[in-house]
Formats: C-alpha cells, sequence, structure tokens
C-alpha cells in the first residue's frame, strides 16, 4: 500500500511540473503579433485596425505634427507603460520588452535606451490625457507612415522581414 501511495505521489507530482513547466514555456515564448495596417483618422476617436473600425482614442494635429492617445499606443500596439506625475515623464516599454522611450512633456527630445533623440516640442497632454507623437512611434517599432493630406488619415503599414 505504501508503495502504491509513493508511487501516486511520484506520478501526480511528475504531471505537476510538467504541467506548469508547458505553461512557463509558453509564457516565455509569446509571440507578440502588431496589427499590419493602423489607420487614424484626425480629429476622430476611431480608427481601423487591420480593417475592423475601432476606438482609438482622440487624435489631433499640433504643430504639423499628428498625435494619438495612449489608448492607440497601449491597446493595440501594445507598449507598456510608467507614468511620473512629478516628472511628467511617459516610459514606454516596447512590445519586445527590449526598447525603451521617454517621453517628458514640454521637452524636445524622446530618450530612447537612454540616448536623447531630438523631436519637435511635445504637446502630450491635453484633455487629461496623454498624447504621442505616433511618426515617432510607428517608425520606432517599424511601421511605414504615411499622411494623406486630401482625407486626413496617417496609415501605418507594418514592413516586411525581407525589407
Amino acid at each position: 500500500m505504501k508503495l502504491k501511495i509513493i508511487l501516486l505521489t511520484f506520478i501526480c507530482a511528475f504531471l505537476f511540473i510538467s504541467i506548469c513547466h508547458e505553461s512557463f514555456t509558453l509564457y516565455a515564448n509569446e509571440v507578440v503579433t502588431l496589427p499590419e495596417e493602423v489607420v487614424i483618422h484626425l480629429d476622430s476617436t476611431y480608427g481601423f485596425v487591420n480593417k475592423e473600425n475601432k476606438f482609438i482614442g482622440q487624435s489631433y494635429n499640433s504643430h504639423g505634427r499628428v498625435y494619438v492617445s495612449d489608448n492607440l499606443i497601449f491597446e493595440y500596439l501594445q507598449f507598456e507603460r510608467n507614468y511620473n506625475p512629478d516628472t511628467k515623464c511617459m516610459t514606454l516599454t516596447s512590445p519586445n520588452g527590449k526598447d525603451t522611450l521617454q517621453f517628458i512633456s514640454g521637452k524636445e527630445e524622446v530618450i530612447v535606451n537612454d540616448v536623447p533623440v531630438p523631436i519637435d516640442k511635445l504637446d502630450m497632454i491635453r484633455d487629461m490625457r496623454m498624447h504621442f507623437p505616433i511618426r515617432f512611434i510607428g517608425e520606432f517599432l517599424g511601421y511605414t507612415v504615411t499622411w494623406d493630406g486630401t482625407q486626413k488619415t496617417v496609415t501605418l503599414v507594418w514592413k516586411a522581414e525581407s525589407e
């Protein structure tokens, strides 16, 4: 009887470890999938993500640059964020977890992986929401970013790996 209990305990422990290991392996190897195309309509709260009409938050033009709300950046482009209200600094971590962008409201630079990069003055806080320059973020992620002045749209198209 003791041998059966020991054997059963061993089997249960083995199954438990196998299941946990598989779960951790799946989590560690999780593939981040970004949308192939995002179309943003200026001054609208809706846009198209992979041709599906989605709420993406407010977009607006400031100083000739299109800014989008944090909703698009976090929900669809999958950045993680950390905001420091004292310094008005938003740190964004890219979907692959390897790169960071630091935006400080009112500054004329973005800190990319601890290296300052000049950019137009950042008008980041509007209606108590954070907004980000979509061309800068799109190109950082590897999208081709185009502006259609007639339609007042910004389109992000994923670049193929071979390009």
